[in-house]
């Protein structure tokens, strides 16, 4: 706590100097670390009155002249006399030479250390001398939050080889993030801007890690939590700060559908009850029926206080989530934390507490409502795929018999319990649609279509996704789909789910790449289907009312432009959503053609009559312009 006090009083200070004010009254502000103040600021004050010291070229000159002529006379001495006693001044400028040469293999050595290392102490205290000759706020402010980044990188290597979190990292990681934010405190700087992602990506690398720490380095972990989360509200410029000792308590990831309790600023995430107020970050305030992704802390009362929300989905939105059964109650399952719904005529597996399982839901403004649960792994999951393609025939909506139907030239029976949705355009021939499937011995049984848009797009490409099953005969088994593999491509890992965009030639779907959406691990995977209506600069696009991060791992299908009709799947984490696969569905529409206006016909001037003695002609009167009718536009 003191070298924490210490540090955090010599940044005051050196800002304090920086704006002319004594080294007494800085001091005096610190009665009780005056005197290991004191020697720091002095040094401080020298270093910065030094300046830069550049010898005038002359000076110069003439030492390089009196140097030659020295090393000539003792060239010639050392003829005569080879064995001499070195002088004093030499042997001292030995000893300068060698110590500082030490001291830089030192430094260069100390660079390359990790927490623990004997060195990584001289690595801390070199980083906390470039700070300190550092004197533009900015570019200290810059070098401060490139240091934090070298703590995270130290940190995540440290604890995956040798499975410890040092103290030490976490310390200077706290110092360095809480010093950069006061600097850039109150501006609205791009640097501003970047240290606020990068804080955020911070503080969630540092939530995963207290996942796994033990109970000893858990305390250090919160508290830094804490930290990066001051700096973020420092940045916010909310005015509040976080006490650690209010989430000692540990930390937690709850998700689940936002609904307000009867007292103010408590809400219901899923099965926890949360207080949402001054000191969270995110999408806030929430909105009732929103699936959000909360981020709590639990003090000693075991209150949960949220400090991030980030909005993972909307009413209508639908999701997929792998996890374990936690608790069976009714029409209820708990998964992994997230209570789902059976809805009336859901397809269902038998699943017991414990199970491993995949579950199709959609969100609703009272929770997750779950239409499809299977076995991971089961037989019901891994012979259920859906298709992307061009539909080949009309299907005429409300029938009461069996049909088959052609999308992308393959053959799919349509029941009567077949689910249609047909919000995106009728299901007509040349259309885009998805059919979610599931072989039944030689059949394709149609569970659930869905047009996509009323013009499949002109690449001519399809796509199948699935749970990956392996190979046999030279073809990828997705969810029971026959696929060629592209050429010397690695198949993916089996029980994961995965999307293949392809083609078909005759018989043959031949696959030209695949991409893993979602792993074998748990998780939640969420599509999120609209109009892309913004493309930000700091890589979040904004899908309908929904904010996704499309990083460069993200794969993208189609040409994505703002206007352009697109689904997104994603996975959620305490940053939000980050997309995984971007296909786009239809294009911007094009822009409506300017109006060529109707140019006014010029009136032909009228002619003056001849006045004569006995009779004048009465002057005529020009005819009145002719205007286009009110509210008229050219037809498109």
């Amino acid at each position: 706590m003191r070298r924490r006090r210490l540090r955090a009083a010599l940044d005051d200070c050196l800002r304090s100097l920086e704006r002319g004010e004594s080294l007494e009254s800085c001091l005096a502000r610190y009665p009780d670390l005056a005197a290991e103040l004191r020697p720091l600021l002095r040094t401080a004050i020298v270093l910065r009155q030094m300046g830069e010291i550049t010898p005038r070229p002359e000076a110069q000159a003439a030492t390089w002249l009196r140097f030659s002529r020295r090393a000539a006379q003792m060239r010639a001495a050392r003829m005569r006399r080879q064995w001499r006693w070195l002088a004093p001044a030499a042997i001292a400028a030995s000893l300068i030479a060698a110590v500082v040469l030490g001291l830089a293999l030192t430094v260069m050595a100390a660079s390359r250390s990790l927490p623990g290392d004997p060195l990584y102490r001289v690595k801390l205290l070199s980083e906390e001398a470039q700070v300190l000759l550092t004197w533009d706020r900015e570019a200290r402010a810059r070098l401060l939050l490139e240091q934090a980044d070298r703590r995270v990188a130290e940190l995540e290597r440290v604890s995956a080889e040798r499975g410890e979190v040092p103290a030490e990292a976490l310390s200077a990681l706290r110092s360095r993030v809480a010093r950069a934010s006061r600097l850039l405190e109150g501006s609205d700087t791009p640097l501003a801007q970047a240290a606020e992602s990068k804080l955020e990506r911070q503080q969630a690398f540092l939530v995963r890690l207290s996942a796994q720490a033990g109970l000893e380095e858990r305390d250090d972990l919160v508290a830094t939590v804490a930290g990066l989360h001051n700096a973020r509200l420092r940045l916010a410029g909310r005015g509040v700060a976080l006490p650690a000792e209010s989430i000692s308590g540990g930390l937690l990831q709850v998700e689940g559908v936002a609904r307000p309790t009867g007292e103010p600023g408590v809400w219901l995430i899923g099965p926890y009850q949360v207080r949402v107020g001054d000191i969270t970050l995110g999408d806030v305030p929430l909105e009732q029926g929103k699936l959000v992704r909360v981020l709590v802390g639990r003090d000693p009362d075991r209150v949960l206080r949220a400090l991030t929300v980030a909005v993972v989905g909307s009413p209508g939105q639908e999701i997929i989530v792998r996890g374990v059964v936690q608790r069976i109650e009714g029409t209820e399952l708990d998964v992994d934390g997230r209570l789902v719904r059976i809805a009336s005529g859901a397809s269902l597996d038998t699943v017991n507490v414990g199970d491993t399982v995949q579950v199709r839901a959609y969100v609703s403004n009272e929770g997750l409502v779950a239409t499809e649960v299977r076995l991971l792994g089961g037989l019901n999951l891994v012979s259920t795929f859906s298709l992307d393609g061009t539909a080949e025939d009309d299907l005429t909506l409300g029938q009461r018999q069996d049909v088959l139907w052609r999308v992308a030239g393959q053959v799919f029976r349509v029941t009567p319990s077949t689910v249609i949705d047909a919000g995106a355009g009728e299901p007509r021939r040349g259309a885009f649609v998805r059919v979610e499937a599931r072989r039944q011995g030689q059949e394709l049984v149609a569970q659930r279509i869905t047009v996509l848009s009323a013009a499949a797009p002109a690449s001519g490409s399809l796509w199948v996704q699935g749970v990956y099953q392996g190979s046999a005969n030279g073809k990828w088994l997705v969810g029971g789909a026959a696929v060629d593999p592209p050429p010397g491509a690695t198949p993916p890992p089996e029980g994961a789910l995965v999307r293949v965009e392809a083609v078909r030639s005759g018989d043959r779907v031949e696959a030209r790449g695949a991409v893993v959406v979602m792993g074998q691990q748990q998780g939640v995977l969420v599509k999120v289907r609209g109009t892309l209506r913004e493309m930000r600069d700091d890589g979040t696009w904004l899908v309908g009312d929904s904010t996704v991060r499309v990083g460069a791992d993200a794969h993208v299908a189609g040409k994505p432009e703002v206007g352009a009709e697109v689904e997104v799947q994603a996975t959620s984490s305490i940053a939000g959503l980050q997309a995984v696969y971007v296909q786009v569905l239809a294009p911007a529409p094009a822009p409506p053609p300017a109006e060529t206006p109707t140019p006014t016909p010029t009136p032909s001037p009228t002619p003056t009559p001849t006045s004569t003695a006995s009779a004048a002609s009465p002057t005529a009167s020009p005819s009145p312009e002719p205007s286009l009718p009110t509210g008229s536009t050219t037809a498109r």
